[in-house]
């Protein structure tokens, strides 16, 4: 649905309203992603740039469930300097620091957090960490 090419904020929220309907959250920024709600369970990807920087930065998938957030990040311990200010704005959130699932000069990273996010729906927060 996505490829393997860059990918607009359009595009992922299109194909992530499809996917996952009333557990769509959306799609953000770093710094305009909203705090995890109390009850429920919802799914968002968020790119690593703030709103009024670059154009370009990399998706991630984020879980919220019963007020827990969880991130996951296709490149592994290798996306650490690219999210710092998000780990930074969210320090309670947990990281999956698995290795990387995509090469850094990929640009698939909203289909990898496409997939993270169904297997978050399906098995729980802790295969969504461990993928």
């Amino acid at each position: 649905m996505l490829g393997t090419d860059i990918t607009t904020s359009a595009q992922v929220d299109a194909v992530g309203r499809q996917l996952f309907r009333e557990q769509w959250g959306g799609v953000y920024t770093r710094d305009l992603l909203p705090t995890a709600q109390p009850n429920g369970t919802r799914v968002y990807v968020v790119n690593t740039v703030a709103a009024t920087g670059p154009q370009t930065g990399h998706w991630i998938g984020v879980l919220d469930t019963a007020g827990s957030r969880y991130f996951h990040d296709s490149l592994g311990t290798l996306g650490r300097p690219q999210r710092q200010a998000l780990a930074k704005r969210f320090p309670r959130a947990a990281w999956a620091e698995d290795d990387a699932e995509q090469l850094p000069s990929a640009t698939d990273c909203a289909v990898h957090a496409m997939a993270a996010l169904t297997v978050g729906l399906a098995r729980g927060p802790d295969a969504f960490l461990s993928l």
